[in-house]
């Protein structure tokens, strides 16, 4: 063989070696039985929830009613019901907001519902530890007990939600996606994984290994949480953090359309995190978009993506 020829060779064998050593090293699925202990966090109350509708107002022709219920651990839920005007049953899209946000990130696009005849109505509710359930002084991010509830909690939460739009006779609780950014998608990576009724999911800026994002996010705020605990031994809290890892969820989104969004820019979910999620995921179809963008996408952009995938797919 041409010494050339044989140089070539050993290039190519080397990179390969590469790539599956980078392969090798980003954080697996959990095995079935692990599985099974991580869902049970994540069971809802058998009695259906008593949902209380506190007021409705008009938003540019968008009917949106303020609700609340107690969910599991008598957890008191608030949230928005967005229905813009239909003649038939609309599906219904599941919004799941990022770390420090509110379901009133949401509702701002209600009155945009009504105006270009979008017909799908939108479920958004405040996180545990957000909005109307916020704890002043609470850092989620530095408190691996609290990180664990922000995400059981929140889940139980939209299951539960999800009993009460079998109610609504202007719903169709047979269509149901969940559109996730950031926080929102780690969580909506796990509601979808628990849930059969969900059809679809639309994933933006999420990521797998809690314990590598923690260790590596250039983040101020989780930057600080280092900062602050230079001697913690991170492999430490994998016990609270697995069980609210995406990365043991993924691999359990089934037969499902599933869209993730990605930022090549991300200054908060490093791109191993994002590889992480994206390497465990299943759906049919899978579809992975990398934006060059920061953790803050492109809005037009990933609203038109979001609004044509969820008309789609429903």
């Amino acid at each position: 063989m041409h010494r050339a020829t044989v140089a070539r060779a050993g290039w190519l064998l080397l990179f390969a070696a590469q790539v599956a050593l980078g392969q090798a090293e980003l954080r697996q699925p959990c095995d079935d039985a692990t599985y099974a202990k991580y869902a049970a966090l994540y069971e809802k109350p058998d009695t259906p929830a008593m949902v209380e509708v506190l007021r409705t107002t008009n938003e540019g022709g968008t009917k949106v009613d303020s609700i609340e219920f107690y969910s599991a651990k008598d957890q008191k839920v608030s949230g928005y019901l967005m229905i813009p005007p239909s003649q038939k049953k609309l599906p219904v899209l599941l919004a799941l907001h990022g770390l420090g946000g509110s379901k009133d990130d949401f509702v701002q696009a209600a009155p945009m519902l009504a105006m270009f005849g979008v017909e799908m109505a939108i479920l958004a509710l405040d996180a545990q530890y957000h909005g109307t359930r916020r704890v002043e002084g609470k850092n989620v991010v530095g408190d691996p007990q609290a990180l664990q509830a922000v995400f059981t909690q929140t889940v139980i939460d939209y299951r539960v939600a999800m009993d009460y739009l079998a109610t609504r006779p202007e719903l169709d609780a047979t269509r149901v996606g969940v559109a996730g950014m950031s926080m929102g998608a780690m969580q909506g990576t796990i509601l979808t994984a628990l849930e059969p009724k969900i059809k679809t999911a639309m994933l933006a800026v999420g990521g797998g290994d809690w314990i590598s994002l923690l260790r590596e996010s250039p983040a101020p705020f989780v930057k600080a949480v280092r900062d602050a605990n230079p001697n913690t031994d991170w492999e430490t809290l994998r016990p609270l953090l697995d069980p609210i890892d995406p990365v043991n969820f993924a691999s359990r989104l089934g037969k499902r359309p599933i869209l993730l969004m990605n930022a090549t820019n991300d200054e908060i979910i490093p791109k191993r995190c994002a590889d992480t999620l994206h390497a465990a995921a299943v759906g049919e179809p899978l579809e992975k978009i990398w934006l060059p963008s920061g953790h803050q996408l492109p809005g037009e952009e990933v609203a038109q993506k979001l609004l044509t995938w969820c008309l789609e797919k429903l």
